[in-house]
């Protein structure tokens, strides 16, 4: 679609709704076009954000302009209780692992993380041009992100969380529960093999491996036992589909 002068909202309609890196690359090639602009903004489709909160991300970023990624603390919204689902990230390399910190740090500062997650992400004109954009082989969905967070500090470029910037987020609004949806339990499970394919070697990469392809039968017989066949089966599929599958 074509950029009309002084519009504040572009719209682009899609061939197709293909999932979170297709879709979000079709912004961001869009306007990489623009010059003037230096950083992106991906927000959830399931997520708001605090009035404050795109201030307090600015001041992050005047106070770290090398700052490749950023984010605030995400809540689970809509019935706010106070229950944080993301404050910060750390990567658990020897399980192929990005786990959310779900404490806020003891002050306000800005810090660093491993892993930022694509619900509410600001990301630098600098990075994009460095690291390039999302990998769509984790359409329709999950790992990209984490994939995304390690690619920029791999490049040397600070990955932030900025407590004071609330976003309050509908978790499994869009795709459904991750307990109660084999389409979303199958996604997680392929595309954490996918992750580790892709950015682990060596011995990193077999510990891994190993560890996701001894454990998932596990859970697979698990979640039979509890009466959630379906839910079994979609994680040893997505587990063999992780291994096999082409993910470049």
């Amino acid at each position: 679609t074509a950029r009309e002068k002084d519009s504040w909202l572009t719209i682009i309609v899609a061939p197709s709704n293909r999932g979170f890196a297709s879709g979000n690359n079709i912004g961001l090639r869009f306007l990489l076009t623009d010059p003037a602009v230096t950083h992106y903004f991906l927000l959830n489709n399931a997520a708001r954000v605090h009035p404050q909160a795109v201030a307090e991300l600015r001041g992050a970023l005047e106070s770290h302009p090398g700052a490749g990624v950023v984010t605030g603390t995400i809540f689970v919204d809509p019935s706010f209780t106070g229950e944080i689902w993301y404050a910060g990230g750390r990567e658990i390399p020897l399980r192929g692992l990005m786990r959310h910190v779900t404490s806020l740090p003891p002050d306000p500062r800005p810090r660093p993380t491993q892993f930022v997650s694509g619900c509410a992400m600001v990301i630098s004109r600098v990075a994009m041009e460095q690291v390039g954009l999302f990998a769509e082989c984790y359409d329709p969905g999950y790992w990209e992100d984490a994939e995304y967070s390690r690619r920029v500090r791999t490049a040397g470029l600070p990955v932030l969380y900025v407590p004071t910037a609330k976003v309050f987020h509908s978790v499994g609004a869009t795709a459904g529960p991750a307990r109660a949806s084999a389409t979303v339990t199958y996604v997680q499970a392929r595309n954490r093999l996918f992750f580790i394919r892709r950015n682990y070697s060596g011995i990193t990469r077999v510990a891994a491996v190993l560890y996701n392809v001894l454990t998932k039968p596990g859970r697979a017989v698990l979640e039979t036992a509890k009466g959630r066949p379906r839910i079994g089966w979609a994680v040893l599929r997505g587990t063999i589909d992780g291994m096999y599958q082409r993910c470049d």
